[in-house]
């Protein structure tokens, strides 16, 4: 009975041990290997962000230059100069140049509604040739240049950008314009643009991306539930926190933009749980062998041979 319980015990002090050894070294190599992925992820992505800031900076202030120049160039309000010879007709038509001259260069540019310096107001839409502006008055666009007519009075040459979440596949450029002589203001346009021209800018990455304007609020993201619910971007952070996202973000200058990079901790990590699930498979196998070896080492040591009589 004394051999037995000293195997017993001898048994279980291996066991333990090696349990104990195993656990130690298996959270080590987790923690220190996580940390290290979790770093290189963010760093990429921050890196990647900042690239991207750059270039959809420059993209941004091109097409901001191309709509001054085509918007000139197509005589948008060239009738305000000889008002008693202005029709609907002839200011329509001159929209619908400037639309086809902006989409010539690649934008993809649905409309654009004018409405001027003394409150008439135009619309043309390149797909709808006949579609009314009565129509895109129950658009939120069209309630947002009513509401802030004044503040863009003010703004004379200035841009804001805007996605409402009635039109959710399309962004708004809207621009205040002077006349270049004189820099009176002439009025505001509203240009629809496909939300397309943030796709190819901004997709194919093997992260989700999000853009908020100058209020923080959305502008464009590959996050389906951040259109939906049309999240501000303390928002978007809350709940990239709850969802167990790593998160980088970069800041487009001038704009004052915030363009956010984030990715699921568990795609982060996929590798890495493999691989510990691939450790623990292979360290409980070599936790039987040894188990079987300890026992027939511990009954070698505790076997007594039988004695021969004289």
């Amino acid at each position: 009975a004394p051999l037995y319980r000293f195997r017993t015990k001898f048994m279980l002090a291996c066991f333990s041990l090696f349990l104990v050894l195993t656990v130690a070294v298996d959270l080590t190599v987790y923690t220190v290997y996580r940390q290290d992925v979790e770093q290189k992820e963010t760093e990429s992505i921050s890196r990647n962000l900042a690239e991207t800031a750059k270039n959809l900076r420059t993209s941004v202030l091109s097409l901001k230059e191309s709509i001054t120049y085509k918007t000139e160039s197509s005589g948008i309000f060239d009738y305000q100069s000889n008002l008693g010879e202005a029709t609907g007709y002839s200011v329509e038509k001159k929209l619908r140049t400037f639309l086809e001259l902006m989409r010539s260069t690649g934008v993809p540019m649905q409309s654009v509604y004018l409405k001027d310096i003394y409150s008439c107001r135009f619309f043309c839409d390149a797909r709808d040739p006949d579609l009314p502006l009565a129509q895109f008055k129950d658009s939120e666009a069209y309630r947002y240049v009513e509401d802030y007519t004044e503040e863009l009075f003010r703004g004379r040459g200035s841009m804001k950008w805007r996605w409402f979440s009635d039109t959710p596949n399309t962004v708004y450029l809207i621009k205040s314009t002077v006349n270049a002589d004189n820099l009176h203001f002439t009025g505001v346009l509203c240009m629809a643009v496909d939300l397309s021209y943030f796709s190819d800018l901004l997709g194919d990455r093997n992260y989700r991306v999000a853009l908020f304007d100058e209020t923080h609020d959305l502008l464009f993201s590959t996050e389906e539930r951040f259109l939906q619910e049309n999240l501000s971007l303390s928002q978007a952070e809350q709940v990239a926190e709850d969802r167990g996202f790593l998160w980088g973000q970069a800041e487009i200058q001038r704009e004052n933009w915030v363009l956010t990079g984030f990715v699921s901790e568990k795609e982060v990590f996929a590798a890495l749980t493999a691989l510990m699930r691939t450790i623990v498979v292979v360290e409980a196998a070599v936790f039987l062998v040894m188990a079987l070896f300890i026992i027939l080492i511990s009954r070698s040591m505790t076997h007594i041979p039988p004695t021969s009589g004289r």
